[in-house]
C-alpha cells in the first residue's frame, strides 16, 4: 500500500469521526482507478456537504432506509353551500344556496363553452328586439343569446340557452353539477309544500305559492299587486325574460323581461319553469321545441352536498 493511500484512508476515518462531532474537515485529493485508465479528481466539500451527499445516496438505494415517494395530492377543497362559490369553465364564479337537500346556484348561467372546452354558438341577430334578419330560429346546434343583446342584460341575467345546448350530449353546467330535472325542480316545490301531489305538465300551476318564495325582492321585477315575492328560498330569480321560438310570436322575439323568469328542464321533454310577476306561482310551459331561449340555474349532483 502506498503512502497516498494510506494517507486517503486515514483521513477518511477522521472524516467519520468528524461528521459525528459536527467539526470541518476536507478530504484530500485523490486517483480513482477506472477502466479506460486514471482519473485525478481533486474535491473538498465541509462536514455538511457530506452528510447532504450521504443522505441523497442513501435515500436513492432504499433498501435498508426509508425510500423517497410521490406525496399523496392534497384533498379536495372543502364545499358548504350557501357560502363557497362555484366556477365554470370560464372563470365565472356563482354564489350558492341551500334549499332542503337541494343545494341551487343563487345566480343564472353565463357560461359559453361546454365543459370539454367546445364553443356554444352565439347569436347576435335580430337587433335590440330579435325579429330583424335573426338566424335564432335556425341555429342548427345548441346556441346561447342575450337579451337584446345588452352588455347589461348578460351581466344581471346570463345568457338564454335554447334546448339544443342542453341536449347535445355535452355538459354546459361545471363539473359535479348539472341542469335540474322536473322530478328535481318538484323536491324543491315539496319542500315548502310536503303535500303537493301536482306534476310537472305543460300549462299546470305546480304550486301557487312557490314562485313567489323564489324571486328576489324588488329590483327589476315589474310591480304587479298580489306578486307575492319574498325571495325566502335565497334563490333570488330575475325577470330575465326569454327568445321566442316564433309559436307565439314573430320569428326570434325577445320577450317580457321585468315581468318573466323562465328556467330549463332537463330531461327528454322541452319543459320549462315559469315565474311571472303578476303571480306568486311556480307554473310549467312546454313550446314542443328546442329552438327557445331560456335561463338556466345549475343544481349540484346529489352526493356531497354540504360540507365535503
Amino acid at each position: 500500500m502506498s503512502l497516498n493511500d494510506k494517507q486517503f484512508f486515514l483521513c477518511l476515518f477522521f472524516i467519520l469521526f468528524l461528521v459525528k462531532n459536527e467539526m470541518n474537515c476536507q478530504v484530500i485529493s485523490n486517483s480513482v482507478l477506472i477502466k479506460e485508465g486514471i482519473i485525478e479528481r481533486k474535491s473538498s466539500f465541509n462536514i455538511e456537504e457530506i452528510k447532504v451527499r450521504w443522505k441523497k445516496a442513501a435515500l436513492e438505494n432504499c433498501p435498508g432506509v426509508p425510500c423517497v415517494t410521490t406525496p399523496p395530492p392534497p384533498p379536495p377543497p372543502s364545499f358548504t353551500c350557501g357560502t363557497t362559490t362555484i366556477t365554470d369553465i370560464d372563470n365565472n364564479s356563482y354564489p350558492t344556496v341551500l334549499i332542503g337537500t337541494q343545494c341551487w346556484m343563487k345566480e343564472n348561467l353565463r357560461v359559453t363553452k361546454y365543459t370539454d372546452g367546445s364553443s356554444i354558438a352565439l347569436d347576435v341577430s335580430g337587433g335590440t328586439l330579435g325579429t330583424t334578419a335573426q338566424s335564432w330560429t335556425t341555429q342548427p346546434t345548441g346556441a346561447i343569446t342575450v337579451y337584446g343583446h345588452s352588455p347589461d342584460s348578460l351581466a344581471k341575467y346570463g345568457y338564454l340557452y335554447n334546448r339544443l345546448s342542453l341536449i347535445s350530449g355535452k355538459m354546459i353546467c361545471p363539473t359535479g353539477w348539472h341542469v335540474p330535472s322536473p322530478a328535481e325542480w318538484t323536491v324543491l316545490v315539496k319542500y315548502y309544500e310536503p303535500t303537493n301531489s301536482n306534476i310537472p305538465t305543460a300549462g299546470n300551476q305546480q304550486s301557487l305559492t312557490v314562485g313567489g318564495k323564489l324571486k328576489m325582492t324588488g329590483g327589476s321585477w315589474k310591480y304587479y299587486v298580489g306578486g307575492g315575492a319574498d325571495n325566502s328560498s335565497g334563490f333570488s330569480a330575475l325577470p330575465a325574460g326569454f327568445r321566442d321560438n316564433a309559436q307565439t310570436g314573430p320569428n326570434g322575439e325577445f320577450k317580457l323581461a321585468f315581468e318573466s323568469a323562465h328556467f330549463w328542464a332537463s330531461g327528454s321533454t322541452s319543459l320549462y319553469v315559469i315565474l311571472e310577476a303578476n303571480s306568486p306561482s311556480l307554473g310549467w310551459g312546454n313550446y314542443q321545441t328546442d329552438l327557445a331561449g331560456h335561463s338556466v340555474r345549475c343544481i349540484k349532483d346529489a352526493v356531497g352536498i354540504g360540507p365535503n
